[in-house]
C-alpha cells in the first residue's frame, strides 16, 4: 500500500486484474489445467491457443506482488481490518446471494466458512494479509541492506536459487514454495520489487523497450510449453505456467518496468488509471468458491458454436463484460460507504 498513486501504476493494476480474470477463464472455465493434466491427448489448435493466451497472462498475480515491494507496505492496523471486512463482505454476501438463488438453506458451517474463514477462501489473500503483518519487519532488512548493494544483491539471488530453481524444478513438501502460491514466493517477490526501485533498475535498461523483451520471454515460455503438449507431455507444459517458474518471474519484472517507463498521462491513461481502485474487488468477487463453476459458463456455451478464429476476441470480450460487472459492483459498494460514513457524520 502507498500514500501517493501513480496513475502508470494504477494502468498497471487494471491491466493485472484483467490478465488474472483472462487467466481464469482459459484454466478455469476453457479447462486448460484439466486438459494438460488429464494424461490424454491434448496436442489440438484450441490448447495451443489457450497455452499461448496464458503464456501472456499468467505473469499477473507476480506483479501485483512486485508492486507492494516496489513501494513497501506500511502495515497500519485499520487498513488491515478494512481489509479483511472487504473480503468478509464479499464472500458472505455472495455466500447469502447463492442461497436464496439456488434456494438452499442456510447452514452454521457455512455462516462460519464464508465470515470468520472467508479469507481461507482465497488463497492470494491469505498470504497478502500475513504479508502485510510481516511488512514492518521485512522492510528492517530492506533498510539494512539497500546501504549495502552487495548483500541486497546476494538475498535477492539466494531467495531466486531457492524458489525459482530448486523450489521450481525440485521442491516437494521441504520448502513449501508450492508453484509459488506461498508466503515464501511472494516475500522474495516483495524483495524483488524493493530492489527494482532501490537500485533504480529501470534507468539501467534505457537502451532495453521492456515491452519488446515481455514478448520475448512469453514467447521463450511458449515455445517450452507447446514442445511439451506437442510431446505428449502435458503435465510438464502445465509445470511451466508456475508462478515460479523462473521464466514466469522475469516475465513479470518486464512488464513492471515497461509501466515505469510510460507515464499514461492522458486522458485515455487517467480514465483507465480511475479504475486501479476497484481491483481487489473484482478480484474477490469473480474468484469467489461458489461462483467458479459458475462464471465462464455462458462462454463455454458461445464458444462451442464459434469457429476458432474467433475464440481470441470471444475471450477478451467475455472477460471484459465480467471485469466491468465486478468494478461496477466494487464501484457500488465503496459509493454506498461513502454515503453512509457522511450520513453516521451529520448523524
Amino acid at each position: 500500500m502507498h500514500a501517493k498513486r501513480l496513475n502508470n501504476i494504477e494502468c498497471l493494476r487494471v491491466l493485472v486484474m484483467f490478465m488474472i480474470v483472462i487467466h481464469h477463464c482459459v484454466v478455469s472455465g476453457l479447462h486448460l489445467n484439466e486438459n494438460l493434466n488429464s494424461g490424454i491427448n491434448c496436442n489440438d489448435m484450441m490448447n495451443y491457443l489457450l497455452v499461448f493466451i496464458n503464456c501472456i497472462v499468467v505473469v499477473a498475480v507476480n506483479v501485483f506482488f512486485l508492486i507492494s515491494g516496489y513501494f513497501t507496505i506500511n502495515f497500519k492496523l485499520n487498513k488491515f481490518v478494512k481489509l479483511l471486512g472487504q473480503i468478509i463482505f464479499y464472500a458472505f454476501f455472495i455466500y447469502i446471494l447463492f442461497v436464496i438463488v439456488e434456494g438452499q438453506s442456510i447452514d452454521v458451517k457455512s455462516i462460519i466458512r464464508y465470515s470468520l474463514l472467508a479469507v481461507n477462501e482465497y488463497w492470494f489473500m491469505t498470504v497478502y494479509l500475513v504479508l502485510m503483518l510481516i511488512a514492518p519487519y521485512l522492510n528492517i532488512v530492506i533498510s539494512v541492506l539497500k546501504e549495502d548493494k552487495r548483500k541486497y544483491t546476494f538475498l535477492i539471488i539466494t531467495l531466486f536459487l531457492v524458489t525459482c530453481i530448486y523450489g521450481f524444478a525440485f521442491d516437494k513438501d521441504v520448502i513449501n514454495v508450492n508453484n509459488g502460491y506461498s508466503l515464501i514466493y511472494a516475500i522474495f517477490l516483495y524483495f524483488t520489487g524493493n530492489y527494482i526501485k532501490t537500485y533504480d533498475i529501470v534507468a539501467t535498461l534505457k537502451k532495453i523497450k521492456p515491452h519488446i523483451l515481455y514478448m520475448l520471454v512469453g514467447g521463450v515460455n511458449f515455445f517450452l510449453v507447446a514442445a511439451f503438449v506437442y510431446l505428449g507431455k502435458g503435465h510438464i507444459a502445465w509445470k511451466l505456467f508456475s508462478y515460479n517458474n523462473p521464466i514466469v518471474y522475469i516475465q513479470a519484472i518486464v512488464l513492471l518496468l515497461s509501466f515505469l517507463t510510460i507515464k499514461c498521462n492522458g486522458q485515455i491513461g487517467r480514465v483507465v488509471g480511475s479504475f486501479g481502485q476497484y481491483t481487489l474487488g473484482i478480484y474477490l468477487i469473480h474468484s469467489h468458491t461458489l461462483l467458479i463453476p459458475y462464471r465462464f459458463r455462458i462462454l463455454e456455451t458461445i464458444i462451442k458454436n464459434m469457429g476458432i478464429i474467433f475464440y481470441p476476441v470471444l475471450i477478451i470480450l467475455y472477460c471484459a463484460i465480467l471485469y466491468l460487472i465486478c468494478n461496477s459492483i466494487e464501484l457500488i459498494r465503496k459509493e454506498i460507504i461513502k454515503l453512509l460514513s457522511k450520513y453516521k457524520q451529520l448523524n
